[in-house]
């Protein structure tokens, strides 16, 4: 595997949490600091996941919130191309038993008869097991409470509790391992690709073949893993700084996007210096590549405020969170390169 495919993939990742950071500053806009805020950040997230999936996408249908946060029985509506209202959904975030409660008070009242309801992954377990024939059904969005409770937290939700620290190792924990798994997915196609021709020439034997792209698909997963619960748990370090001397600027701060390139850059730092230490790199590789994760992380910011700004140009209800995302990628990457050549010059 190519240090520069490692360095790409970690791009990518941290272009999602740079996203994330998008949600939760359009959740924060929408509410401000209410203790429901954790509930917007589930709403923002699944219309953004309704409006970039494929059958969306084809369709021309555009799922949007409400106008109002506050609005009775409905969160978000589906629009199709000719204007008409194609699906109304209820958005649930709540996973107490008090809260699982009401919810059922609620339907059996009949407040919700006009919409889907549809809860994160752990309130429609819960919901499941507490519901009774008859009762309105509840389908998962695929979120999960921990994600939208850490997104929450990283803006400065009010509604901080004794488990938000743990439920936010857990997600953490959760980006890890799904970028573990797209990092070996990614890796195995390019190293299957890039040592097929040495396995052609007779270079290497099936087997020897087989390990190679199995190899680099395993080393690329754990540096993934590694980099990416680096990179965040210096954000619940930096938040939890911040919690501890009262200042509520820092815990902005480090639940921010500049955090998010910062941290990962720091991560990515901290596995090459453990290179270092073993002899696998020399310290000028170390430098340079130092230089190169300084270069992504100012690219990645300044990439993730110009893509914001275009996306909310192109598509109000959508692009400001996935065009910083795509100009956090693009930005770092391209600021990677351009500090790796000036490091080259100076240190090969």
């Amino acid at each position: 595997m190519s240090r520069r495919t490692q360095e790409d993939l970690n791009a990518l990742h941290e272009g999602r949490e740079i996203y994330y950071d998008a949600v939760g500053q359009e959740a924060l806009r929408r509410s401000g600091k209410s203790p429901q805020l954790k509930g917007i950040v589930h709403e923002v997230l699944f219309r953004d996941q309704q409006n970039c999936a494929a059958n969306g996408l084809l369709s021309g249908n555009v799922t949007q919130l409400t106008k109002r946060p506050t609005a009775r029985g409905v969160d978000l509506v589906t629009v199709d191309k000719n204007g008409h209202v194609a699906g109304r959904y209820q958005l649930k975030d709540c996973t107490s038993v008090s809260g699982i409660g009401k919810t059922l008070s609620q339907v059996r009242r009949g407040k919700y008869h006009s919409a889907k309801m549809l809860g994160t992954e752990e309130t429609t377990r819960a919901f499941d097991a507490a519901r009774k024939v008859g009762d309105k059904t509840m389908r998962s969005t695929g979120i999960s409470s921990n994600r939208t409770g850490r997104i929450a937290d990283n803006v400065g939700a009010q509604s901080r509790d004794a488990g938000t620290t743990w439920n936010n190792f857990k997600d953490i924990q959760s980006c890890a391992a799904s970028n573990a798994a797209f990092s070996a997915a990614a890796s195995c196609l390019s190293s299957a690709v890039s040592n097929y021709d040495r396995y052609k020439k007779g270079e290497l034997s099936a087997g020897e073949y087989a390990a190679e792209v199995a190899s680099d698909s395993a080393t690329s997963a754990v540096r993934s893993a590694a980099t990416t619960a680096a990179a965040l748990t210096l954000k619940e370090g930096g938040k939890a700084l911040g919690r501890s001397v009262g200042s509520e600027s820092l815990k902005r701060l480090a639940g921010s996007n500049a955090a998010t390139a910062a941290a990962f850059a720091v991560a990515e730092i901290g596995m090459d210096a453990v290179d270092l230490a073993r002899g696998k790199i020399s310290g000028g590789e170390f430098a340079k590549n130092a230089m190169g994760s300084a270069g992504g992380a100012a690219g990645g910011l300044g990439g993730a405020a110009g893509g914001a700004a275009l996306g909310t140009m192109i598509c109000p209800v959508v692009g400001t969170a996935i065009g910083g995302a795509i100009g956090g990628v693009v930005g770092g990457i391209g600021g990677r390169s351009i500090l790796k050549s000036i490091g080259s010059l100076v240190f090969d």
